[in-house]
This record gives C-alpha cells, structure tokens and sequence, in this order.
C-alpha cells in the first residue's frame, strides 16, 4: 500500500489505493488522503488495475499537504459523488493539489462552492481529466488567493455551472501575476446545457472547444 521515496530533509510517500470502496476503510482512496496528509513530503496516490469505479459514500478529507492523484486514465477510473458527497477540498495556505488520468461525476450540491473542487489560498492543476454528469452546483469553485489550472481535458454532459470564482479585484490588463485565477488549455466542453463560466475573477481560455452546449459560455465578471 505505501511506498517510500527519501529526500534529505522529508520523504515523499506513494499510496496505492486498492480498494474500491468509497468510505474510509483500509486502502481505500480516503484513507490514503489521510495518509498523506499525515506525511510532511510531497505524495501521491496511485490506482491498482482492479479499481475502475469509485462511488462516495462519506466526503472525502480535505486535502492539507501538497498531493498528486494520478489515475490510470480517463476510461478506466471514475469516482463519483454519488450525489451525495463533495470530492476535493483544498484550502490549506499554499499546497498545490494536482490530478490527473480520471474521470469525475455526479459531485454533490454544495451551496456556496464547488462539489469537485473547493479551492482556497491554494493551487490545483489538473490533466487528462474528464467532468461530466455534474447536476446541481459549481464543480470547481476558487476563493481568494487560489489558482485553478486544467489542461487537455474533457467537460461533457454536464447541466450544472463548471467554474465559479469569488468576488474581488479585477486585474487591468492580460498580463502579469494575478493570485485567483483559472486557466483552461487544449480542452473540449461537449454538450454541456448550464453556463459553463460564472466568475469574478481572471479567466484564461486557451485553444479550447466549444460543440454543442445549449448555454452561455460564460459571465465573465472579472477579466
């Protein structure tokens, strides 16, 4: 279940998760969370062949200690809020969260913030990543300093808003440092029917496509 990678002053730790339950058992993808949180070094969770299908049963822990979630791709792992229960909560001061190989569903409805994703004074980047099947609340929602970062990925069949950012300053111009920010790169949002942007904040959209969402991309409050 746990691997070991040793550097001078921590060691980093890989947590292969084995177990499909989406509770908080023994190897399961909670409990490695857990298990990482618990270690000082940089970790990251892997998936056995044997787990393609995740589905919540208890919110995940929120993440406090600088994590990569690597999936065995798009098509061979799903995990699922069931409708019920909220993915990925990263609020702790400056970790950097980042997923990527996975497919994400059906997160939960969450009143002010997002059901995959809760960002606060703290950055996720993602990869390869596909969202669909989400119903009833922002999926990715950033506050304050945060940044939101997702690359060659896939928004599908989803009837919920996707991003949301908080109200604050809006930047003047295109360039420069911003400390909340989303950014979208090589990516496809397919058959969406919400508004897919709602923010207040600076947004990048970059060599990304559009196909036959019923919706508004998106309002775009800030920049």
């Amino acid at each position: 279940f746990i691997m070991f990678n040793w550097a001078p002053s921590a060691y980093s730790a890989t947590y292969n998760v084995t177990d499909n339950n989406g509770g908080n058992v023994v190897s399961s993808l909670h409990a490695a969370i857990i298990l990482a949180n618990a270690n000082a070094g940089t970790d990251t969770i892997t998936f056995s062949a044997s787990v393609n299908s995740i589905v919540l049963t208890a919110d995940l822990p929120a993440i406090t200690e600088t994590l990569t979630i690597t999936g065995p791709g798009q098509t061979n792992l799903t995990i699922s809020g069931n409708g019920s229960y909220s993915m990925f909560d990263n609020q702790t001061n400056g970790v950097t969260f980042t997923a990527s190989d996975l497919t994400l569903t059906n997160s939960k409805y969450v009143s002010s913030g997002g059901g995959i994703l809760m960002n606060q004074n703290a950055h996720f980047v993602a990869n390869n990543i596909t969202v669909s099947g989400v119903t009833n609340s922002y999926a990715f929602y950033g506050i304050n300093a945060n940044t939101i970062t997702i690359s060659n990925s896939t928004f599908q069949n989803n009837s919920a808003m996707l991003f949301g950012s908080d109200h604050g300053s809006t930047p003047s111009t295109t360039t420069g440092s911003y400390t909340n920010k989303i950014t979208i790169t090589s990516s496809s949002f397919i058959s969406n029917t919400s508004l897919i942007f709602a923010t207040e904040r600076y947004v990048k959209i970059d060599a990304s496509t559009f196909t036959n969402n019923t919706n508004g991309i998106g309002h775009f409050n800030g920049l």
